[in-house]
């Protein structure tokens, strides 16, 4: 689901955004942009569940009515803010998430904020031992099975803060690129 936003919503957002990847760049120049420490970076990753289950079970626990493609891509930006400290990941939130949410006209939807919000504390928590970045993914349509597509979900173990700084100013770039286009 997409809305058609106004260009004043669409600076607001952007404001939005510049101010966190402010406050993000002044937290890297000062080397405060900290990894949460209950993560195992040096966990190897073999032998590790799918990712793919683990973002599955996710999506479950949204349920039905969402766009698929634009919920695992939600789901794979939190997994990923879980890596980061508090701080830095509410910035990031501020960043990535929050848009697409106001975008996709979810910003209301407290059921699968709470869910999101909930992925970046279990990746912390539960998924401790995994040290895993969600680096994409690719949907199949299937006909038959639990879910009507099949998920791919490629990761890898990368050092998180490693393009921090770009992938935040990637996500400014984009979400105003695709705000310009739905209007």
């Amino acid at each position: 689901m997409t809305i058609s936003i106004d260009r004043k919503k669409r600076r607001e957002i952007e404001s939005q955004q510049k101010k966190a990847l402010k406050k993000l760049n002044k937290l890297m120049r000062q080397g405060n942009a900290k990894l949460n420490s209950n993560i195992n970076f040096d966990a190897s990753i073999h032998g590790l569940p799918a990712m793919s289950d683990a973002v599955s079970d996710y999506i479950d626990a949204i349920g039905a009515g969402y766009d698929t493609e634009q919920l695992v891509d939600l789901i794979a930006s939190c997994w990923n803010l879980g890596h980061y400290s508090t701080e830095v990941s509410a910035l990031i939130w501020k960043i990535m998430v929050e848009p697409v949410l106001m975008l996709r006209g979810l910003s209301q939807d407290q059921h699968l904020i709470t869910i999101l919000k909930q992925i970046s504390v279990d990746r912390a928590d539960k998924y401790a031992f995994d040290p895993r970045t969600i680096l994409g993914f690719t949907i199949t349509p299937q006909d038959e099975g639990k879910y009507n597509f099949y998920l791919e979900v490629k990761s890898s173990n990368q050092d998180p803060l490693q393009g921090l700084e770009q992938m935040a100013s990637n996500a400014v770039n984009m979400i105003r690129e695709y705000a310009k286009s739905i209007n």
